[in-house]
C-alpha cells in the first residue's frame, strides 16, 4: 500500500507552540509522524493486563538486585502516586526517560519508573536525590499544568505528586513556577501560595516545590540553583521532550537539562508515544537501567527471565545510552558486558532485530561508531546489505564544488563517501568556526523506537568545520553535505560563493535545476556509481536510491515540478520571511516513526513510500504523502487545535494536489472535489458530539476551501503572520483561544458569520464573546452541486436537471439560476427546472454557470464545464465519424471556398479544417496528416497535386506567372506542421520551394482549372483512393517513374503508380524524378544554370511522398558531379535506400547522365 493511502487513518497529536520553544517557532514544525498503521489498542499490542504487570513487579529470576531505592520502596511510592488515577492524558507525544541509579547515591536515593508507555518505555518517572524529590514527565507540556489537568485523572496525579514531594496534604504548599497556566490551574486547586517567575532559581528559598521544564537553554545558574534546592529537601516537578529536543538539533548528552538531571538518576532521551496513558502500565524495577544491567549480566550467564522482563530491561539499556557521555560509570559498565556481542547482531531488512537486549547492544555500538576516531573507522558489516554495493572499480575522485552561501541549510556536492573510508575535505577559511558541519549522507533519524529494526539504530555521522582541512568518514558512507545550519526562513551567512575541495569520494547520480541539463544527466550523471542520488532546486533537495531514477529522463521537468510543490505550499503558508534554505526529503530503508514523518531533514520509509522521481505518475496522481509532509513544515500552532496535527495538514496537502495534479485518482482526490467533500461532511457531522469528538475532521477544512477558495486561508494565515511580527500579544494561548480566533479571523475575513457552519452544523467549542463578535454579519452554509462536466459531440443533446442538483449540508440547496450562458452552445430553459445544452461548435471548450442558495441565504456559482467533440474525427470532413473517400470529395468541392460568416460545422464541411475562412494549402495538409495518422492506405496526394497545384498564384491558369513566382521563392522552406505559414510556390507541401516544384508547374504548364475539370480530377481522386492498395513487390520490369511509351512525353513529378494503375501505399519512389536528354526547358535556361545539363534530381521519402529525404543527406553524395549511366545511377540508388530496391528503375536506353546532387 501506497504511504500516502494510509496517512488519513490516524491523528497524531501535535507538539504547540507554547509546548516546544523557542525553535519550534522557527521552523513552524509541529514534528509529526505520519503512521504506517493505526496505533492497535492494548489488546491487539501484548500489553499485559493489571495482574500481569502485578505479578511481574517483583519478578523471582531478578535475585537481589542492588537497587538503591528497594523494590519495595519503589512500588509502595507509585501506590502513593497513583491512588486514584487510571488514565493520564497525553500532551503531544511523549519522550521516554532514562532511569538509573547516580553514582555516589547512598542507600535510599536513586531513580525509578513510574508509568511506561506499553513497550516498557518509562513516560512517567521519579527520584528521591539527596534530601528532595523528583517527578518527571516526558514532555515539556506537562509543566502548565492547565493543559491537561481537567483531562481525565491527569489532575489528581498533580496532587499526588505534590504531596508525595512536599509531604504537605492540603493545599499550603509554596510553589514557584514559570507557567501562568500552572498558577492558574494550582489557584483553582485551591493553593494560595504560588508565584511566578522566569527567574525562578532568584525564588527558591522557603519554596516546597518547583515546577519548571528543564530542557535546552537552562542557564548555569538556574541549573546549580535547581540542583543545590532539590538535594536540600526541595521538590521538583518537571518535564522535557528528549525526541523534540533532538529534532531540533540539541545533543541529549550535553543538553542544559540532562546535565542537572542525571545527578539524580534521570535524562529526556528519544523515543515518543502518543494516546492517552493508562496508569496500570506500572514500571518495574527494571526500568532501572542499572538493575537492568545486573539483570542481563544473570541472563547471559545462565539465569532467567521472562519475555516482559527481558523486554523491559532491554528498553531500560537502550534508553540510558541515549544520555550516558561515554566515560560515566555506568556506560562504561555496559560497555564492558556488550563488547563482545555486537558482530553477531546484523539488523539489516533480511534480518530484523527486535529483541530489547540486542537492541541495547547494537544501541550501544552505534553510540561506539559515532565516537569512532575518523582514522579508525571501517565498513559496517551490514552497511552494503541496507545501503547498496558501490562498484569496484568506482573511481575515487578529487572534486571542487562551490556552495552558494546565501542559502541556508544543506548544500548537496554530488559525491559519496564510501563506507569506511577516509574522504578530506578542504574549505576556506570564512567557513571555519562558525557552527557550519559537514555531514555523511541524510539518514538522520534515530529508529531506536522502532519495535523492529531493519538497520543500526543511528547510521548518520557529522564533523564540526574547526579547521580548514577537515578528515570524515562513516562506517555507513552516504551523500556528503556542507550544513550551513539555520532554518528555513534564517538568515543566510551571505560569504559569497565559496569553493570546496573534497578528496576521496566518489561520484552519485547527481542533478541540480537550472544547472545541468537532461543530456548531461541522460549521458553522465545518472550513470554515476553511488547507490543513493541527490536532485536539486532551490526550495527542495531530494535523496534516495539510485536506481529509482536510472531511467528518468527528463529531471529539469521533475525538478521544476516538485520545486513549485515547495513555492505553492510557502504561498498558501503566508510567511512574511523570504525562504532562505530547501526542504529536503530524504527516503531511508527505515525511518524513526510512521511511513513518514516531517520535520528537517523529512525522512521516509523506504519500503512504504513512492519514488520521488516517478515522472510518468507524478503530474497525473501526485505524492499526496509528500505533500503532507512538506505541508507539516509549514503548520503553525496558532490555527491547529489540540489532536488536529494530522488534520489542518491538509489545506497544504489539498492545495498542491489540485494546483500540481489535478485530475489524481488516488485516495485522497476527493479533497478537490467538492460534491465528494460535501457528502463525506454531511456523514462526518452525523456522528454528532463535539468537532474534536469526530473521528474525521478534513472535510470541514476542505469546505472552507470549496467555499472561498485557498486565497482567503492565505489571507487569514497572514494575519497571524503580522500578528507573530508586530502584535504577538494578540496570538492564541490555549486551545480554546485558538478555536475562538478561528471562527472570528475567519469570519471577518470572508464577511459571513461562521458560527452557523463551524459551531452548529461542525461543534467547534468556541466561546459566546467570539460568536457574539461576529453576530452581525450574515450567515453562512456550504454548497455544492451533483451537477458535473460533461462531454458533447456536434449534434448531441445533453439535458441538465439543475433543480434537483444542489446539495447542503442540511438538505437545502435551492437553485438559483443560470448566472452565464455558454458562448458556443445554447441551453434552452425546459420550464421544470431542467435545461438543454446544445454545442454548435465541432470541437472545443464550453462552459455555464449556475447558482444555488443555501437555508443561511448565501449563494454560491459553480462553472459547469463542456468538451465538445472529444469522438471527433481530425479530417472528417463530412462529420460522419469516419475518414474516407468521401471525405476527400467534400474537400475537392470546397477547395478554394470563402467560408467566413458560416458556422464551424459549415466551414469544416467545405473543407475549412483549420478555420480560418478558406479553404486552401493549410487545410489540405490537415488533411493528409489525419489520412498518415490514421494509417491504412495512404492518400495520394500527387495525384491530387495534378488537379490544384501548379497554378501557384491561384489565379485559375498555370503559366509564366507562376513560374516568376517559384523562381523568387526559390529556397524558401516554411514546417506546416510547426505552425508555419505555407509558400504559395511549394507545390508539394514538403516545407521547400525546389526543383520538385517546378515540375509540378511544368507538367501542368498551359491547364487551366474550371470547376468541371477539376470536378473530373477530384472523381479520379476519390476512385483512386477507395481502391485497395497494391502492397505487391514490383519487379525491375515496372515502369520508368513518371514515363509514358512515348520517351518524348517523359516529364518530372508525375505520380508513380504501380502496373495496376493503384497507388503504391509502401512507394516510397513518389515524386522521385528526373530529366532525360530530350527534356526541354522554358526559357531563360541562362537563368537556371542548374538545369542546363542532363541530370537526376532524386527526391526520395519513408513510406511517405510528403515527408522528403534525398541524397544530400548522404556526406558521400553531396559534392558527387560526375558522368554515369543510368545504370550505374540506379545502382547508386540502391546501394545508398536498399528499401527502393524492389521499384527498380528501367532505362529507354544506356543513355550517359550527369548526376549532380545538391
Amino acid at each position: 500500500m501506497k504511504a500516502a493511502e494510509t496517512l488519513r487513518h490516524r491523528s497524531a497529536q501535535k507538539l504547540s507552540i507554547e509546548q516546544l520553544e523557542p525553535r519550534q517557532v522557527l521552523s513552524g514544525n509541529p514534528v509529526a509522524a505520519c503512521p504506517v498503521t493505526s496505533e492497535p489498542d492494548d489488546a491487539a499490542s501484548g500489553v499485559d493486563t493489571p495482574a500481569e504487570v502485578a505479578a511481574a513487579e517483583v519478578p523471582a529470576s531478578t535475585g537481589d538486585l542492588a537497587a538503591l531505592v528497594s523494590v519495595s520502596d519503589a512500588q509502595a511510592y507509585r501506590n502513593q502516586l497513583l491512588a486514584g488515577v487510571s488514565q493520564i492524558a497525553i500532551v503531544g507525544a511523549p519522550g521516554q526517560i532514562a532511569v538509573f541509579d547516580p553514582p555516589g547515591a547512598a542507600a535510599g536515593e536513586g531513580a525509578f519508573g513510574v508509568i511506561h508507555d506499553g513497550d516498557y518505555r518509562p513516560i512517567v518517572a521519579a527520584s528521591v536525590w539527596g534530601s528532595g524529590r523528583i517527578v518527571a514527565f516526558g514532555h515539556n507540556g506537562y509543566t502548565n499544568f492547565n493543559s491537561v489537568g481537567n483531562s481525565l485523572d491527569t489532575g489528581q496525579f498533580y496532587l499526588n505528586s505534590i504531596e508525595w514531594i512536599t509531604g504537605i496534604a492540603d493545599t499550603s504548599a509554596a510553589i514557584v513556577t514559570p507557567s501562568s497556566g500552572t498558577r492558574d490551574w494550582l489557584v483553582s486547586q485551591g493553593f494560595d501560595n504560588v508565584s511566578v517567575h522566569s527567574d525562578w532559581e532568584n525564588y527558591l528559598a522557603g519554596a516546597d516545590l518547583l515546577v519548571a521544564e528543564l530542557g535546552p537553554n537552562v542557564s548555569a545558574a538556574k541549573q546549580a540553583a535547581v540542583s543545590n534546592y532539590v538535594q536540600s529537601g526541595g521538590g521538583l516537578i518537571t518535564g522535557g521532550t528528549g525526541w523534540g529536543y533532538e529534532s531540533l538539533g540539541y545533543d541529549l548528552v550535553t543538553l542544559d537539562g540532562n546535565q542537572v538531571l542525571r545527578e539524580a538518576g534521570l535524562g529526556w532521551a528519544n523515543g515518543f508515544r502518543n494516546g492517552t496513558t493508562n496508569a496500570t502500565r506500572r514500571s518495574t524495577e527494571l526500568a532501572n537501567a542499572s538493575q537492568a544491567l545486573e539483570f542481563t549480566q544473570q541472563l547471559w550467564s545462565g539465569g532467567s527471565g521472562t519475555t516482559a522482563q527481558q523486554e523491559e530491561a532491554g528498553e531500560a539499556l537502550q534508553t540510558v545510552l541515549d544520555i550516558l557521555p561515554a566515560d560515566h560509570p555506568l556506560a562504561v559498565a555496559i560497555s564492558e558486558a556488550f563488547s563482545g556481542r555486537a558482530d553477531s547482531i546484523s539488523a539489516t531488512p533480511f534480518t530484523p532485530v527486535s529483541n530489547s537486549l540486542d537492541k541495547a547492544v547494537l544501541t550501544w555500538e552505534s553510540n561506539l561508531l559515532q565516537a569512532t576516531p575518523v582514522e579508525e573507522v571501517a565498513a559496517h558489516h551490514t552497511a552494503e546489505t541496507i545501503y547498496g554495493t558501490i562498484p569496484d572499480d568506482a573511481p575515487r575522485v578529487s572534486d571542487t564544488v562551490s556552495i552558494d552561501t546565501s542559502s541556508t541549510r544543506w548544500h548537496a556536492t554530488g559525491l559519496y563517501a564510501a563506507p569506511g573510508e577516509i574522504v578530506t575535505i578542504t574549505v576556506p577559511s570564512s567557513l571555519v568556526g562558525r557552527g557550519f558541519r559537514i555531514r555523511i549522507n541524510a539518514h538522520t533519524d534515530n529508529i531506536s523506537q522502532r519495535d523492529s529494526w531493519e538497520r543500526m539504530p543511528v547510521v548518520h555521522r557529522s564533523f564540526d568545520i574547526d579547521q580548514t582541512t577537515i578528515q570524515v568518514a562513516s562506517a555507513f558512507g552516504g551523500s556528503i553535505f556542507i550544513d550551513l545550519g539555520g532554518n528555513a526562513y534564517s538568515p543566510p551567512p551571505n560569504l559569497g560563493d565559496v569553493d570546496i575541495n573534497i578528496d576521496g569520494a566518489i561520484r552519485q547520480p547527481y542533478f541540480v535545476l537550472g544547472e545541468h541539463t537532461d543530456q548531461e544527466w541522460i549521458d553522465t550523471f545518472r550513470d554515476y556509481p553511488a547507490p543513493y542520488a541527490v536532485f536539486v532546486s532551490d526550495n527542495l533537495i531530494i535523496v534516495q536510491r539510485s536506481s529509482e531514477s536510472a531511467t528518468l529522463a527528463e529531471p529539469t521537468a521533475l525538478m521544476a515540478w516538485w520545486n513549485e510543490v515547495v513555492a505553492l505550499q510557502d504561498e498558501l503558508a503566508a510567511r512574511l520571511e523570504p525562504r532562505t534554505g530547501p526542504e529536503l526529503i530524504n527516503v531511508d530503508i527505515q525511518n524513526s516513526a510512521g511511513a513518514a514523518h516531517s520535520g528537517f531533514p523529512i525522512q521516509a520509509y523506504d519500503r512504504y513510500w513512492g519514488n520521488l522521481a516517478d515522472w510518468n505518475s507524478l503530474p497525473v496522481d501526485g505524492s499526496w504523502g509528500d505533500f503532507h509532509e512538506l505541508g507539516h513544515n509549514h503548520q503553525r500552532g496558532w490555527w491547529t487545535f489540540d489532536g488536529d496535527g494530522e488534520v489542518t495538514v491538509n489545506v497544504f496537502s489539498n492545495y498542491t494536489l489540485e494546483n500540481q495534479s489535478p485530475d489524481s485518482s488516488n485516495s485522497w482526490a476527493y479533497s478537490a472535489d467538492p460534491l465528494e467533500t460535501m457528502q463525506r461532511a454531511i456523514a462526518d457531522v452525523a456522528q454528532g458530539g463535539t468537532y474534536s469528538n469526530k473521528s474525521s475532521r478534513w472535510s470541514f477544512w476542505f469546505q472552507l476551501a470549496d467555499g472561498f477558495g485557498f486565497e482567503t486561508y492565505r489571507n487569514v494565515f497572514a494575519s497571524y503572520e503580522a500578528d507573530n511580527a508586530n502584535n504577538p500579544s494578540a496570538l492564541p494561548s490555549s486551545n480554546a483561544e485558538e478555536k475562538d480566533q478561528w471562527l472570528v479571523r475567519w469570519s471577518n475575513e470572508v464577511g459571513y458569520d461562521m458560527t452557523e457552519f463551524m459551531v452548529d452544523t461542525w461543534g467547534l467549542t468556541v466561546s459566546q464573546s467570539a460568536i457574539n463578535s461576529v453576530a452581525a454579519l450574515p450567515d453562512w452554509m456550504p454548497l455544492a452541486t451533483s451537477l458535473g462536466d460533461f462531454q458533447i459531440d456536434l449534434g448531441e443533446l445533453q439535458v441538465i436537471d439543475a433543480a434537483a442538483s444542489g446539495l447542503g449540508m442540511d438538505g437545502v440547496a435551492t437553485f438559483a439560476g443560470i448566472t452565464s450562458q455558454p458562448q458556443h452552445g445554447t441551453l434552452t430553459d425546459s420550464g421544470n427546472g431542467t435545461y438543454t445544452y446544445e454545442p454548435n461548435i465541432i470541437s472545443g471548450l464550453d462552459s455555464f454557470t449556475v447558482s444555488y442558495q443555501s437555508s443561511a441565504g448565501n449563494t454560491q456559482e459553480f462553472v459547469i464545464e463542456v468538451t465538445v467533440g472529444t469522438g471527433f474525427l481530425p479530417g472528417d470532413v463530412n462529420l460522419d465519424g469516419g475518414l474516407d473517400s468521401n471525405d476527400v470529395a467534400l474537400f475537392l468541392q470546397g477547395w478554394r471556398s470563402d467560408t467566413t460568416g458560416l458556422t464551424e460545422a459549415e466551414q469544416y464541411m467545405h473543407g475549412d479544417l483549420n478555420l480560418d475562412g478558406t479553404t486552401n494549402f493549410s487545410d489540405w495538409y490537415l488533411l493528409r496528416e489525419a489520412w498518415n495518422a490514421q494509417g491504412g492506405v495512404a492518400l495520394s496526394f500527387s495525384a491530387l497535386a495534378s488537379a490544384v497545384q501548379g497554378d501557384f498564384n491561384n489565379d485559375g491558369n498555370v503559366d509564366q506567372a507562376d513560374y516568376s513566382l517559384w523562381k523568387d521563392s526559390f529556397g524558401k522552406t516554411s514546417d506546416p506542421s510547426s505552425g508555419g505559414s505555407f509558400l504559395a510556390a511549394d507545390g508539394n507541401l514538403d516545407g521547400t520551394v525546389d526543383l520538385a516544384d517546378y515540375t509540378v508547374w511544368r507538367n501542368h504548364l498551359g491547364q487551366s482549372f474550371s470547376p468541371a475539370a477539376e470536378a473530373q480530377v477530384s472523381s479520379e481522386v476519390v476512385a483512386a483512393v477507395t481502391e485497395p492498395a497494391d502492397t505487391s513487390t514490383e519487379s525491375t520490369t515496372a515502369p520508368i517513374m513518371g514515363s509514358s511509351s512515348d520517351a518524348s512525353d517523359e516529364r518530372l513529378g508525375r505520380s508513380w503508380f504501380s502496373s495496376t494503375g493503384n497507388p503504391v501505399s509502401r512507394a516510397p519512389n513518389l515524386g522521385r524524378t528526373y530529366v532525360t536528354a530530350n527534356s526541354s526547358f522554358p526559357t531563360a535556361t541562362t537563368e537556371h544554370s542548374l538545369l542546363d545539363t542532363l541530370r537526376v534530381s532524386t527526391q526520395l521519402s519513408a513510406e511517405d511522398a510528403f515527408a522528403p529525404a534525398n541524397f544530400s543527406s548522404d556526406a558521400s553524395l553531396r559534392t558527387r558531379n560526375e558522368e554515369i549511366t543510368l545504370e550505374a545511377a540506379r545502382d547508386l540508388a540502391f546501394d545508398q535506400y536498399p528499401m527502393q530496391r524492389s521499384w527498380g528503375l528501367r532505362a529507354a536506353g544506356a543513355r550517359t547522365m550527369r548526376i549532380t546532387v545538391a
